[in-house]
């Protein structure tokens, strides 16, 4: 499968919602994505009550995400797509090169 351009950048820093999942208890939940490896999201929690921060761990694959690129740019992705996308940042980064 080919990424397109847009999956290839980095997520850190960028807004997130779940909008769909296989635990019913992460769907709704949005942030700032603060950690990203192979497999997961950091997230950084929203919360309106309290002002104490919580960081939640998500896996990739379980998720349908919308991530807010710019004011105006948003996409939804299957967090399937995203599992391994720094294996095929390298490569891209080797065949610049």
């Amino acid at each position: 499968m080919k990424l397109s351009l847009t999956l290839l950048k980095p997520f850190l820093g960028l807004e997130l919602e779940i909008i769909n999942s296989t635990d019913p208890t992460l769907i709704g939940k949005k942030g700032l994505i603060v950690f990203e490896s192979r497999n997961m999201f950091g997230i950084l929690l929203y919360s309106k009550t309290t002002t104490k921060n919580k960081i939640i761990y998500v896996a990739k694959d379980i998720c349908i995400f919308k991530i807010k690129l710019s004011k105006k740019r948003v996409i939804i992705v299957n967090g399937k797509e995203l599992v391994n996308r720094f294996m095929k940042l390298r490569k891209y980064g080797r065949k610049r090169r």
